[in-house]
């Protein structure tokens, strides 16, 4: 009897501990192929999985208190449902947000973090200024003047408190300056500056050399004069566009050489973009054929590739500054490529502008009177703005996440005294940042200064300087995107 039960026992015992493996296994393949047992209902759920990125790399992440890793992150096996994510970083402003996690998707979660330097600066500048533009690594702006001496350029770093702007040349030495109709453009680290003096009739194009005090005129010199668009692509080289948009070249100022891409004798428009700093992407329509051919090419005119064909006339290119993405508009239609697999997607109809986010995750899209963002990955969109009549100098924000737009004060006047608002892309809200300002305002390419140009009643113009954390402590960035 004793042997018996022993036997019994002992066959229960394995019984048992066959089922624990099964189920051991189960839950071990279960949970590897992404299912987890819900606790609350005591079943197996298929997961989630939420990918986490930052704009500043190696950022804390906490999942409610406990702590994950740094960004970049992955976390997989989530449960459907609500987190709280956390994320930190040393001399930088925490974020924090509720983030949905649903089965079987990936979540994408892109946080902002600024700095935590807390400055503000008064920048006096003469009451007669015209411009302020500044370069792309944010250590200089030019602000240029108007008055009985002629038209004036002065520089100075905005980080500097209290600098009095330094002369840089007068404007009328080079060319009869008359207007404000004049545009100044300099390339990334200030060594050149092109100088537009009359942007009605867009003939007349001056190269100044700030290490020589030198000018060259290339409309004249070089023959160029019927050219209307010119723009930097990087330090060295000019985009140069003729009257008739049937002209592209390429103008290189350290040689003073000019390079021509496409010329077309039909008169027929060449909507073009920069597409990286060594390479443009353009169109070209086939009138026969009714198709239109999207070219790559080197600045250099080597390498000139096809990339893309489609069946209606492109009236404007834009793209992504990392390259990955093309939106191709026309009259018609409006269709987004991505540049790895060429496999198009329909914008829609009616659409007026498109620019893509720094981040290259959005797309803002101006549809008739109101302004759309479209998410790239997930292919969605909503409305951000329903009514733009009265909004103008929509831009968006160096690192991405939210716009900057003005508007005026009083709609009927006639003053240009402005609103300055900010808008996260994730919000229907716009929160007021300045007013009684001109539209000379900005935010340096590194997103850490904004600047802005205040009208006072004392007719003394002033820049305000703020740092990006002390526009976050009065509200102006939402942290929840």
């Amino acid at each position: 009897m004793k042997n018996f039960l022993k036997k019994t026992y002992s066959n229960i015992i394995n019984v048992i501990g066959t089922i624990v493996v099964i189920i051991t296994s189960f839950i071990i393949i279960m949970w590897a192929s992404g299912y987890q047992i819900n606790f609350k209902s005591g079943i197996l759920t298929e997961t989630g999985i939420l990918r986490i990125n930052t704009n500043i790399p190696n950022s804390s992440i906490y999942l409610g208190n406990v702590y994950e890793g740094k960004t970049p992150l992955i976390i997989t096996s989530l449960l459907p449902g609500t987190y709280k994510i956390m994320i930190k970083k040393q001399n930088y402003t925490s974020w924090e947000s509720l983030v949905s996690v649903k089965f079987k998707q990936i979540t994408n979660l892109d946080a902002f973090l600024f700095p935590t330097t807390n400055t503000e600066n008064k920048l006096m500048i003469p009451n007669n200024t015209t411009q302020i533009i500044t370069n792309i690594n944010s250590q200089n702006i030019l602000i240029t003047t108007q008055d009985n001496n002629g038209n004036e350029v002065y520089y100075t770093n905005p980080q500097i408190q209290n600098e009095t702007p330094s002369f840089l040349l007068n404007l009328s030495q080079i060319s009869n300056f008359n207007s404000k109709n004049y545009s100044i453009v300099p390339n990334g680290n200030f060594s050149y500056i092109l100088i537009n003096p009359n942007t009605q009739s867009n003939t007349d194009y001056y190269l100044y050399n700030t290490s020589n005090n030198s000018v060259v005129d290339i409309s004249s010199e070089y023959n160029i004069g019927l050219f209307s668009k010119i723009q930097w692509i990087n330090d060295s080289v000019l985009l140069l566009q003729s009257n008739n948009n049937n002209i592209l070249a390429t103008f290189n100022v350290n040689d003073n050489s000019i390079n021509l891409i496409y010329s077309n004798n039909q008169n027929i428009n060449i909507p073009y973009s920069i597409y990286n700093t060594n390479q443009i992407i353009y169109s070209i329509y086939n009138v026969s054929g009714n198709t239109s051919s999207i070219y790559t090419e080197n600045l250099d005119g080597s390498n000139k590739t096809q990339i893309y064909r489609t069946n209606f006339n492109i009236d404007n290119i834009y793209t992504s500054n990392n390259s990955n993405y093309i939106v191709l508009r026309s009259k018609t239609n409006s269709i987004l490529l991505n540049t790895q697999t060429m496999k198009p997607i329909n914008l829609g109809q009616n659409i007026n502008n498109i620019e893509f986010s720094p981040d290259n995750l959005y797309i803002l899209i101006q549809k008739n009177n109101q302004l759309w963002v479209y998410y790239i990955q997930n292919n969605s969109r909503s409305i951000l703005i329903d009514n733009l009549s009265t909004i103008s100098n929509i831009m968006w924000y160096p690192l991405g996440g939210y716009i900057f737009f003005d508007s005026k004060e009083n709609v009927n006047s006639s003053t240009n005294n402005l609103i300055l608002w900010s808008q996260a892309i994730s919000s229907n809200t716009k929160i007021k940042v300045a007013e009684n300002i001109n539209e000379n305002y900005f935010i340096t390419p590194n997103g850490q200064t904004l600047i802005i140009n205040q009208n006072t009643s004392s007719n003394s113009n002033y820049i305000n300087i703020y740092s990006i954390d002390l526009i976050k402590q009065t509200s102006i960035f939402p942290f929840s995107l």
